[in-house]
This record gives C-alpha cells, structure tokens and sequence, in this order.
C-alpha cells in the first residue's frame, strides 16, 4: 500500500452523507482506514462535499486551510472509470491530477457505472460542470 511506503502522505477522505446513509462518506472512508492500520493523524475527512466538483474543490480548500497554501498537483484515488472525468474537473479547479485509480471488482457494476460516466463527461463538457 503507497501509505505504507510514504508515511508522511496526507490522506483526504471527502463525501457527505446522504438521506439514507447513516453517516458522512468521509466519516466511513475514515473509520475503515483506521481500522485498517493507517495512522489517523495522516488522514483529513471532508464531510460536506455531494459532487466529484465538491471532492476535489472542498479537499483543496481542506489542504489550504490546513497548510496555508494550495497544491499544485493533486492525487486522487477513484473508480477507474471515473478517473477521466475527475482529471477533467481537477484540471478546471487549477491543479495538475494525477489519477489512482481502484479497480471495480464486478463487470456488471463497471459497465453500469461507465455508461453513467459517459453522461457525466457530456455534461462537464457541455455545461462546465
């Protein structure tokens, strides 16, 4: 795992919580990486973020907030599917993306979520957002 070959990366875990969801998307991505072993004090939550454009944007306001500075690059780790539209929306935010991506385990999960993908890269292309 790239956290345990670089201990002094930051982590930012970002999403909200939905109306049927029992806790921020953030809160869950932390508790699981905790759990699994990674130090707490190296991963930040966002926890108001409800769009890919909110992730990267809120978790760059996070950085600067925290650091007095914001990025140049920004690494993001996604569905692999989703990486070219993320790239897309990283690059209007003024960071240079570097995309990481994690694997989607079932086919029929993939071609779902990449025909939804295809829509979502219309619509940044089309309407900027």
């Amino acid at each position: 795992n790239y956290m345990w070959t670089h201990p002094d990366v930051i982590v930012i875990v970002s999403g909200g919580q939905g109306d049927d969801e029992p806790m921020t998307e953030g809160q869950a991505m932390y508790d699981e990486l905790v759990a699994l072993g990674l130090p707490a004090e190296n991963i930040w939550i966002e926890d108001k973020a409800t769009s890919t454009r909110e992730n990267i944007s809120f978790a760059l306001d996070l950085i600067e907030g925290k650091t007095g500075s914001r990025p140049d690059t920004l690494g993001v780790v996604s569905s692999e599917y989703h990486l070219f539209r993320a790239s897309l929306i990283a690059e209007s935010c003024g960071v240079e993306f570097v995309g990481i991506p994690a694997n989607t385990s079932r086919l029929s999960q993939y071609i779902n979520h990449m025909m939804r993908e295809v829509a979502g890269i219309w619509q940044h292309l089309i309407l900027g957002g």
